[in-house]
């Protein structure tokens, strides 16, 4: 996974989800996108 061609999804998140996402994505110095990316995979590929 990563560097093939990617589709656009839109999807519904509560307000404390997005929070959560966007800190670690500050930790991680990566996108909201990235972070919700890489939490997907993990969850995906256990």
């Amino acid at each position: 996974m990563g560097d093939e061609a990617a589709s656009t999804y839109s999807v519904r998140l509560p307000d404390d989800l997005v929070t959560l996402a966007d800190q670690r994505s500050q930790i991680d110095s990566v996108t909201r996108g990235e972070t919700i990316r890489r939490a997907l995979i993990e969850y995906l590929t256990k």
